[in-house]
């Protein structure tokens, strides 16, 4: 951007004597003062240069001056677009503590939660938390549905468990089933007119912490058996359900070691 800076000081021929060649105003004078005043002027930007509204919600034109109005319009379109996240966040009470600001889907707002703990940083990518602080946490606060996120010990891997009010899940199966991580500490049935297996991976397949354990029930009149691949099985009585609603439970008792007992045959 250019500005004007003039070149002649006309005042200052208004001192010197008549006859004075400098006391004469020539016309190149004025062409020079005139054409700095355009190079400048052409520079600057005028009124048809600032925003329409509709270039302020495009938000796509660079070339043009965006008038403090427009600049509080365009901030209310892309607040609104933005769900009203923008709005809530601007109407959020200072917690008086630092706080994170979190996004409620179900409510459709923005809130903060304050971190009643202090972070923990170590020399490892690992963060951790000082939980010397926190109130303790209670099964009437908690929700069926709600997950609890846990360090399992392993370098800070985490697990995430899901609160029981009482028992452990039960997991209805119609025929022969293998099972998974998630379904380790769980009550199984199996519900089939013939004989059916259910079969328990091998360690170096699915390695499942030592006190695992699969309670086993035969629902319907097909005999269940149970099978662990290449892990060794300690199954005194058998490793089959005795009769119908006969119940047997599988441990882990070490990393590739299992225990059967219950209501087992051969």
């Amino acid at each position: 951007m250019s500005d004007y800076v003039k070149t002649t000081d006309f005042t200052a021929k208004d001192a010197l004597s008549t006859g004075d060649p400098l006391k004469l105003i020539k016309g190149s004078y004025f062409d020079t003062e005139f054409d700095a005043l355009a190079t400048a002027s052409a520079t600057k930007y005028d009124s048809a240069d600032l925003a329409s509204q509709a270039q302020a919600e495009a938000a796509t034109a660079n070339t043009v001056l965006m008038t403090p109005l427009r600049t509080e319009q365009w901030a209310d379109v892309w607040g609104a677009e933005s769900g009203g996240m923008i709005a809530d966040i601007q109407a959020l009470a200072d917690p008086g503590a630092d706080a994170f600001i979190l996004w409620d889907d179900s409510a459709s707002a923005a809130k903060t939660a304050v971190l009643v703990a202090p972070v923990v940083s170590s020399a490892t990518p690992d963060i951790g938390f000082n939980i010397s602080g926190l109130t303790a946490l209670t099964g009437a606060g908690i929700a069926g549905v709600d997950l609890l996120y846990m360090d399992n010990g392993a370098g800070g891997t985490g697990n995430s468990v899901q609160y029981m009010d009482f028992g452990i899940p039960v997991d209805d199966k119609t025929d022969a089933y293998t099972t998974v991580i998630g379904d380790a500490n769980r009550f199984i049935t199996v519900n089939h007119a013939s004989a059916k297996v259910v079969t328990i991976p091998a360690n170096g397949t699915v390695a499942y912490p030592v006190g695992t354990m699969f309670v086993i029930m035969q629902k319907g009149a097909g005999q269940v058996s149970v099978a662990v691949t290449t892990d060794t099985v300690r199954a005194p009585n058998g490793a089959k359900c005795r009769a119908q609603y006969s119940v047997i439970q599988v441990t882990k008792v070490a990393a590739t070691e299992w225990v059967i007992a219950g209501d087992a045959t051969t």
